[in-house]
Formats: structure tokens, sequence, C-alpha cells
């Protein structure tokens, strides 16, 4: 039986400066300061926006500089205009890649960004694919098999050479979905 949960509280994010990462969410992806509790014996920041909490934590974060890589772990925020997303980053000078993904004619854009402690975030359409469940039950074998059956197909799916790429370090699933439209 699994745990009784209702939705997502809220995201945490480990900063390395406060101020600097709550300007960056709140003046380029639109967050909101709220109060927090004065309880806390760390120096923080809670911030929402786009139907989700977050919360900065002053402290030393794990995450190394490297370049983007859409395949990392991600926070992905929806959006129903991406040229306006570009423009906001390039008038901010924040670097960003820009991928395309294809599934049964249906285009889905993706942009990648660091927010100021290296984690990244995703800004997308990705509400235009279908939510298509891929078994019925809620047995844990169904799921075992099926995530299984999926990785076997991802791993059997032919590779694309780098020149046919939308993006770098398009995701396997992100290859596989390509290939089969193409």
């Amino acid at each position: 039986m699994s745990l009784p949960i209702q939705s997502i509280s809220h995201l945490s994010r480990v900063v390395a400066d406060v101020d600097t990462t709550a300007a960056f969410y709140i003046h380029v992806l639109g967050f909101a300061p709220i109060r927090r509790p004065s309880c806390l014996n760390c120096e923080g920041c809670w911030l929402v926006g786009h139907g989700v909490s977050l919360h900065l934590i002053k402290g030393t974060p794990v995450r190394e500089a490297r370049p983007i890589n859409p395949s990392d772990d991600h926070t992905s925020f929806q959006s129903n205009s991406l040229p306006e997303v570009e423009s906001t980053l390039q008038r901010h000078g924040i670097p960003f890649v820009k991928c395309q993904v294809v599934e049964n004619g249906i285009r889905v854009t993706q942009i990648f960004i660091h927010d100021p402690d290296n984690n990244m975030i995703e800004v997308c359409d990705c509400d235009a694919l279908p939510i298509e469940p891929i078994f019925m039950s809620g047995a844990q074998a169904a799921v075992q098999e099926s995530c299984a059956h999926q990785n076997a197909v991802l791993s059997a799916a032919p590779r694309m050479e780098h020149s046919e790429r939308r993006c770098a370090g398009m995701s396997p699933i992100s290859r596989a979905l390509r290939s089969e439209a193409a």
C-alpha cells in the first residue's frame, strides 16, 4: 500500500547566496516571496509561484558548475509563450539550451537553464503531449514490467548521429521519440 499523499507540498534548494538565488526566481521566473516561520534556525527564503512553493536554504549546494545538459535532474515549468521566455533569458544574459521533441506529429519545445546554484530548470510547452498511461493496474509488478519494457525498447532504438540531434545531451527517451517521429 502506498503512502496517503495528496500532492507536492514544496520544493527546496540549498543555495550559496539566498538573496542572489531569490532574485533569480523572483525576477526571471516570476515567483513571489512569502513569510517563512521565524522559528527556523537557518537562513533562507520561501517563494511561491506557478502552483508551487520553493524553499531556499542557505548552505553549500551539491551541484558543480557544468554545461547545461537536458538529461540532468531538473524542475520543469509550463509556458504558453516560449519566444517570450527566450527573449527574457537573453535580456538577463542567461545562457540556455533549446530542444525540440516530436511525437506523433506533436512538437514540444524545451528550454533548459541553470539557476545561480547550477540547479537545472526547464521551461517548455510540454502540455501539448497527451498523458497516456502505459498500464491500467496499480500493481507493482505491472510498473516493473512496463518500465523494463520501455527500457528495452529505448536501448534497442537506433542511436542518432550528432548532426541529427536537435540538442546536445538529448535523453534516450527524447532520441527514441524523435526517431519514431521521423
